[in-house]
């Protein structure tokens, strides 16, 4: 399989970002209906990505209501 040249350059570099830091690469497991919803709520929300909103949700700058707590 032939590797692109840019995936070679960028190796180790981290991936730019708005803020003021790189971010580096996780993994996380979801099962696809919440990949989908994950999606869903991002572009609901105005956020480029998934893992944007991942950032956003990270450095609480979202915040987070339980549906049986949305009413007090």
């Amino acid at each position: 399989m032939a590797v692109h040249p840019n995936s070679l350059a960028n190796i180790g570099k981290g991936r730019s970002s708005d803020r003021d830091e790189l971010k580096k690469k996780r993994n996380i497991g979801v099962t696809n209906t919440a990949w989908e919803s994950l999606k869903q709520l991002a572009e609901e929300l105005g956020i480029k990505s998934v893992s944007e909103l991942n950032e956003k949700l990270g450095r609480k700058e979202l915040l987070i209501v339980k549906p049986d707590e949305k009413d007090t």
